[in-house]
């Protein structure tokens, strides 16, 4: 039941200290609303609006601002002040600091708190009074907001309607602003400095990644040249082969087409000697059995070089379907290494060294024969010209073996004088040669290489000793992997 009054009967008391006590809690949570908007980054005058609401709501008739000291450590920016009159503050934009800047100004130079009791009668007033009398503001307390290594970021002030000076409340209350003031302006500088590192990292990343861009524009225009370049050369080694080959078969056949037509002219002859006797009528029993035994003669020695001729033909003919095909095919391996033998054997430098082929003529294999051929013939190829010595007669050995798995183990050893252990790791190499300039372009054992682990599906090493010469281990499956 409510209490009620009558005539003048007075009113009960109220309790000390309840609108003090109304002020104090109303601190605490607009502090923690100021600290709550710090955390999610609000705007920092926003903020330091509401800051200086919460002060001001602490006393009577006070008006509080806050300024900013600009990066250059000269000049002043307002950033809050919502109880002072706009125009008032856009004056205060771009002030130098200094000895007798106004209450501000002159708190941020001196790094320490300036009380002005009266503005009208403070000098550090005198070169703003007329821009101050018209807003009616006669007292200022300002109090620099510094860093712990004493970098000044900005100023908290109170002004007055009428002169005062500051008791213990308003300090207190003024510790309170410039401490909450200063986390929120070091926050605010943390996150300008994080944004500003981050804008610079991300054109720094832009600009490296325009140029990579560019590199990789620039090397893939090389691959492609390089790539071009390589197919180039590859296809003029292997013409370059193939001619090689061309003028071996033809030097080689170029002994049994003389010995042919060296016959058939001897068989022409005897048929024209035999004729002129029967004309004249002095044939003798006698020549005509001299005749029949040169007929015979002449012919044997005829079909034997024709056969010759047939047989190198028909090897080289089994050559140039197996280099201009990818066919692949069941073959007997020793049938095409005597093959690849017989074919290199007609070059002039072949003449003088000996080419052994020990190799088991039941191993058949299902796989490329063409791309076998070629690294045969490659290898060959490169121990008469590196590995042979020059002038003197030397030895090739060809034999096969079975590795782990059931896979061939194909063996080209030379008698030669060997590779230096330095130039091993790079014989595969491409447009690697030790006879640079001398007609080689370095890209006969790259090709074998690629062949052998590429189209043949095996693998390739060499075993090497300077002056004990050179030896090739190729191993390959018997039947070749499925394209």
């Amino acid at each position: 039941m409510n209490a009620t009054r009558y005539g003048n009967e007075p009113a009960p008391p109220t309790q000390p200290g309840n609108g003090a006590m109304r002020k104090a809690e109303a601190l605490r949570q607009g502090q923690a609303q100021v600290l709550e908007m710090i955390t999610r980054d609000e705007p920092l005058c926003v903020t330091m609006a509401l800051l200086m609401r919460l002060i001001e709501a602490q006393g009577d008739g006070m008006l509080c601002s806050l300024m900013l000291l600009e990066d250059d450590q000269q000049h002043v920016r307002s950033c809050a002040g919502p109880s002072l009159p706009p125009s008032y503050l856009a004056l205060l934009d771009g002030l130098a600091i200094g000895p007798c800047a106004g209450s501000c100004g002159t708190a941020m130079y001196r790094r320490q708190p300036v009380v002005v009791a009266d503005i009208m009668s403070s000098p550090l007033w005198a070169p703003y009074l007329d821009l101050v009398k018209p807003y009616g503001l006669r007292a200022c307390w300002s109090t620099p907001i510094m860093l712990k290594d004493e970098q000044v970021l900005g100023s908290f002030a109170m002004y007055y309607r009428e002169p005062r000076s500051p008791g213990p409340a308003e300090l207190a209350l003024t510790a309170v602003a410039t401490h909450i003031a200063g986390i929120a302006i070091k926050r605010e500088k943390n996150e300008s400095e994080l944004r500003r590192h981050r804008e610079q990292l991300e054109a720094l990343v832009q600009q490296r990644t325009g140029q990579l861009e560019a590199s990789n524009a620039e090397l893939t225009t090389a691959l492609v040249q390089l790539q071009h370049t390589q197919r180039e050369l590859v296809r003029t080694e292997k013409l370059a082969s193939l001619g090689s080959l061309v003028a071996g078969v033809a030097h080689e056949l170029n002994t049994p087409l003389g010995n042919a037509m060296l016959s058939a002219g001897s068989l022409v002859a005897h048929a024209q000697r035999i004729e002129a006797a029967v004309v004249q009528g002095v044939l003798k029993r006698s020549d005509l059995r001299q005749f029949l035994a040169d007929i015979a003669q002449g012919g044997t020695l005829l079909t034997h070089n024709l056969a010759r001729i047939n047989t190198l033909i028909q090897h080289f003919k089994q050559l140039a379907v197996d280099q201009t095909t990818d066919l692949r095919s069941q073959f007997a391996l020793h049938a095409l290494v005597v093959r690849a033998v017989d074919a290199m054997s007609a070059r002039a430098d072949m003449a003088k060294h000996q080419v052994e082929v020990d190799i088991d003529p039941a191993i058949v294999m299902d796989s490329y024969p063409d791309a076998l051929t070629e690294v045969l013939c490659n290898l060959l190829d490169n121990a008469l010209m590196h590995g042979l010595p020059a002038g003197q007669a030397g030895t090739v050995r060809i034999t096969t073996g079975i590795a782990d798995g059931g896979n061939i183990r194909l063996a080209l050893e030379d008698s030669g004088h060997g590779i230096a252990d330095e130039l091993l790791p790079r014989i595969f190499d491409p447009f690697f040669t030790t006879r640079l300039g001398q007609g080689t372009s370095g890209l006969g054992l790259y090709v074998t290489h690629n062949l052998v682990t590429g189209v043949l599906g095996g693998h390739i090493n060499v075993e090497s000793q300077v002056g004990h010469g050179t030896r090739f281990l190729i191993e390959l499956p018997q039947t070749a992997s499925r394209p």
